[in-house]
């Protein structure tokens, strides 16, 4: 008999369905499945164990997801930032009610070359491409993050941010629009005429 040990069996499987594909593949193989913190013997009724184990786990997997969902809803309703801070804004910490909270900021350089992309779009004179390297000469870069050095932001990323609410002011989630907390690096007739714009065929 071959082994494989998991620490718990809740980090091997997100769900029920999971662990009984994956334990019956492994039956077949002669190979027992062996949790660290959860052994509960052999037998049919370890086998009953583990699977209720299973199950629960799948519960408490899908009520922390749908907790996670409902935080995030909050948070949009509310106007916060949902994510890393966008391309022009930075992550920081203010003092409100006499306690540190985690909010946006302007990156008051970039922010103002993320408008000036705005505004050379608006013109009609820029296609992507240019802009691209038109925005490159100027320094406009995504941060650094992570295995990730600072680097030009892309003909791909451009697209994204010029069609994105958040740079005038809005939070968007799940289909529904929210006034932002942060502040607008765009007005919103500026950012109504690059979609004008990028709707012309």
């Amino acid at each position: 008999m071959r082994y494989v040990i998991v620490y718990m069996r809740s980090r091997a499987f997100r769900n029920r369905v999971d662990a009984a594909i994956v334990e019956a593949q492994l039956n077949k193989m002669g190979i027992r499945l062996i949790s660290a913190k959860e052994d509960f013997g052999e037998g049919p009724h370890a086998v009953a164990m583990e699977g209720m184990l299973d199950v629960m786990n799948h519960l408490m997997n899908t009520l922390q997801g749908l907790d996670i969902q409902e935080k995030m809803r909050t948070k949009a309703v509310n106007g916060g930032t949902l994510g890393f801070a966008r391309i022009g804004y930075i992550n920081a910490r203010v003092e409100f009610g006499g306690k540190q909270i985690n909010t946006i900021a302007l990156d008051e350089e970039c922010a103002s070359l993320v408008r000036k992309a705005f505004e050379l779009y608006a013109t009609g004179d820029y296609g992507l491409e240019r802009l691209e390297a038109t925005m490159a000469d100027l320094g406009l870069a995504a941060r650094a993050r992570g295995q990730y050095p600072e680097r030009p932001v892309t003909f791909k990323r451009l697209h994204e941010m010029l069609r994105n609410p958040y740079y005038a002011g809005w939070v968007d989630y799940e289909g529904k629009r929210y006034p932002g907390r942060h502040e607008p690096i765009v007005s919103q007739a500026l950012f109504d005429k690059v979609q004008d714009v990028r709707d012309i065929p």
